[in-house]
């Protein structure tokens, strides 16, 4: 129980926090960036056909790095010692990527391109994605 009610994002932080999935400062960080993921999430219209709203992509990328870091680590911790296809297997970070991962590098990788063929609708600098 958090403030007298239950709340399951912050309880699972904290889980993450006590196995070590994150440290106190990304706890911290984390509740602040989704703020910024409910702005977009309530603007969505707005992003799409307003050039002058502009969303901060370093937090965007910030995200990215975060949720790809709880799922290695998920992946890591719990689901590999749980499968016993990987009992005695040497797995390097390098090797795993989560779905989610996938998910997002696909859409990075249209929103790089529709700012490569500079479309008008979408007003964002994703300098940080590499469009292969």
């Amino acid at each position: 129980m958090i403030d007298g009610k239950q709340n399951i994002f912050k309880s699972s932080l904290f889980w993450l926090l006590e196995n070590s999935a994150i440290t106190f400062e990304e706890f911290q960080e984390i509740l602040e960036l989704k703020e910024h993921r409910n702005l977009i999430a309530h603007n969505i219209d707005k992003i799409i056909t307003d050039s002058d709203f502009n969303i901060d992509v370093l937090k965007e990328k910030r995200i990215f790095e975060l949720i790809t870091k709880i799922e290695l680590w998920w992946i890591r911790e719990v689901e590999i010692p749980t499968n016993p296809d990987y009992i005695n297997k040497n797995i390097n970070d390098g090797d795993i990527i989560s779905g989610k991962e996938v998910f997002f590098n696909y859409i990075k990788s249209i929103t790089a391109g529709l700012i490569k063929k500079k479309t008008a609708f979408v007003k964002l600098d994703f300098t940080w994605v590499s469009a292969t």
